[in-house]
């Protein structure tokens, strides 16, 4: 039976085809897998043990949430695509979480030339790191929907300086 041609419909379960519908689902799973990947960091704390092995399933499941909600990144030389996942995955495993759905609000969503949406949102600081932060997302609308292509953070003059994702 020949294939339907349009977009990749979404799990069962989720309807995620408004951009921030995207963003606010890649933060719950993404907030949910930092808090279980450093427990099992914190776990193996004192001793030895390899984190690219014993860590190995938490890094797989990183790399589906990252394939499901993100799209790829060029690399600078053009020679295909380069893994955004594999050089930031240990800064993931952080002291707070860094995706927190509710504590990070949309502020604004901004419709952009070629497919594009960019999604203003502000963080409310937490001890020990207690300063508010403001993003700025950026999705982009594909044939599987929408994807987010970049994050920046806005410094402290309020210029979005990029960000990893």
């Amino acid at each position: 039976m020949p294939r339907k041609s349009g977009k990749k419909k979404a799990p069962l379960g989720c309807d995620i085809t408004a951009p921030e519908d995207v963003l606010r689902a890649f933060m719950c799973e993404m907030n949910d897998w930092e808090r279980r990947a450093r427990e099992e960091w914190d776990r193996h704390a004192g001793g030895y043990w390899n984190p690219s092995k014993q860590m190995r399933t938490f890094w797989e499941e990183l790399a589906n949430i990252f394939d499901r909600y993100c799209t790829p990144v060029q690399t600078r030389k053009g020679k295909g695509r380069e893994d955004r996942r594999g050089k930031v995955q240990y800064r993931s495993v952080g002291m707070v979480p860094t995706y927190d759905s509710e504590r990070e609000k949309v502020l604004a969503v901004m419709p952009r030339p070629r497919k594009r949406v960019e999604i203003h949102t502000r963080r409310e600081g937490l001890p020990p790191f207690p300063r508010d932060d403001e993003f700025l997302y950026t999705l982009v609308e594909t044939e599987a929907g929408w994807r987010i292509e970049r994050k920046r953070r806005h410094d402290a003059r309020g210029r979005p300086a990029p960000d990893y994702l």
